[in-house]
């Protein structure tokens, strides 16, 4: 409501006019002008704080997942391998698998090696770092490759040692004198002196030999399998030398 006009009649100034007060009145509460506060940026500042939280939250959440995740993965993979080890092949069927054979961190000389030698463990258990601690050669694998039974390494897995990796003569195994330069040894884990090789290990092995002789060259009398009895350095009694021979190149 307008301030009120209250005009005074007889009262006259000096122009000769009615006088005029402007006179206000006070108004009621439900009247009055409200007053612009600040309260609503107030009100956005819980509102911004609850965001920040939930990405916070958001975040941590995707932290917690990446790392179990990560976890996970880490423990699917298979046992690291060895330092003296360059790769493990669970199969050599393939052509693939078979190349994997040849892709050494040195260059293989298919013109260096000439002779394939295979002998057994001595254990009935094991893998190539056992091989290589029992050797007692500075626990460096003596062999290029090594042939599970299940017990220690995969059955039929094979383990691709350091020297094959390096391209370097294989060391001394237990009851030999040396091998020679030029001769690639492979070692069969188990005591086939008591029990035979299990199936699998001996399909791998016979894959695994006829793989390097095709690429190397190496005919069939080339391949070693010796008597030691006793001795890691044979083949062990229950090795099947006649099936063995016969299932190689010639």
């Amino acid at each position: 409501m307008s301030a009120a006009v209250i005009a005074k009649p007889g009262v006259r100034g000096k122009t000769g006019r009615a006088s005029v007060r402007p006179t206000s009145r006070k108004a009621s509460p439900d009247q009055a002008t409200p007053r612009r506060t600040k309260s609503a940026p107030r009100a956005q500042a819980p509102a911004a704080a609850t965001s920040r939280r939930r990405k916070v939250i958001v975040f941590a959440g995707l932290v917690g997942v990446m790392t179990i995740t990560g976890a996970l993965l880490m423990a699917m993979q298979p046992t690291p391998l060895s330092p003296d080890m360059s790769k493990s092949l669970m199969s050599v069927e393939t052509s693939a698998q078979v190349e994997a054979l040849f892709d050494t961190q040195v260059p293989v000389n298919v013109n260096r090696w000439k002779y394939i030698y295979v002998h057994h463990s001595g254990a009935a258990t094991g893998n190539a770092s056992i091989v290589a601690d029992a050797s007692g050669s500075s626990a460096t694998l003596p062999d290029h490759f090594v042939v599970g039974n299940g017990l220690g390494a995969g059955d039929g897995e094979v383990q691709v040692g350091q020297r094959w990796n390096a391209q370097q003569p294989a060391g001394k195994t237990v009851g030999l004198d040396r091998v020679d330069s030029d001769c690639i040894s492979i070692c069969v884990v188990g005591d086939l002196d008591r029990a035979p090789a299990t199936p699998r290990q001996l399909e791998q092995l016979q894959r695994l030999v006829t793989a390097l002789q095709d690429r190397l060259k190496v005919s069939r009398d080339r391949v070693w399998v010796v008597d030691a009895a006793g001795l890691p350095a044979g083949c062990g009694r229950y090795f099947p030398r006649e099936a063995f021979r016969t299932g190689l190149l010639p």
